[in-house]
């Protein structure tokens, strides 16, 4: 009988410990999994509101007497197309990051020529509206890589506590899987840089 209690006695405290082992685990990893989606909808935040400001900037443009109709044809394009991609925090992979990434770049693409007008097109050079969406943009482009940053630093805590052990069984056992890194944007280290206006009072303004 104490042999048959004391064994029962043992399991139970096996089992609670496992049970315990299992709680904190999942605890901490689902922590790291919230922080890594708030960080994420900050991403997508920032570029949505890039893509917000892309129809004013080119209204401006068109008010001030700028005629190219292929580059507001192209930044129609590419917004749409970005605007169009959505990713489930919970479910990012390597592949609709990359499709999310891609489609961003050709937006960026599409407004460093709309900027680039102002050479062409010296009105644009005083035009007040212009001249104040292209300071919210560059803003935003701040934004928008300090808000990705920081997703990165987060799914790399993420990434990192679902391999410890024994945090990696839990995470097999629930689901759990490791987040993709933005990459380098393609072709950044030969792309010319475009002066976006960056203000820093303009920045402070936003804020």
């Amino acid at each position: 009988m104490k042999k048959t209690t004391a064994i029962l006695i043992s399991s139970l405290a096996a089992f609670i410990i496992i049970v315990t082992w299992v709680g904190r685990g999942y605890n901490q990893i689902t922590i790291e999994a919230e922080n890594t989606a708030r960080a994420w909808a900050d991403v997508e935040a920032n570029y949505q509101r890039r893509a917000d400001l892309l129809p004013n900037l080119v209204e401006a443009a068109k008010a001030a007497g700028a005629r190219e109709a292929k580059t507001f044809t192209q930044v129609a394009e590419a917004r749409a197309n970005a605007t169009n991609i959505k990713i489930d925090a919970e479910n990012i992979t390597e592949q609709n990051l990359q499709a999310f990434q891609k489609a961003q770049g050709q937006v960026a693409g599409a407004l460093s020529r709309l900027i680039a007008m102002k050479e062409s097109y010296p009105q644009l050079k005083s035009n007040e509206a212009f001249l104040k969406l292209q300071r919210e943009i560059a803003v935003t482009e701040n934004r928008i890589a300090a808000s990705r940053y920081t997703f990165g630093e987060q799914a790399r805590d993420y990434n990192t506590k679902i391999r410890e052990v024994p945090n990696n069984i839990v995470a097999m056992i629930t689901g759990y899987k490791a987040k993709p890194y933005f990459k380098a944007d393609e072709g950044a280290q030969f792309a010319t840089k475009v002066d976006f206006g960056y203000d820093k009072k303009a920045e402070n303004a936003e804020e």
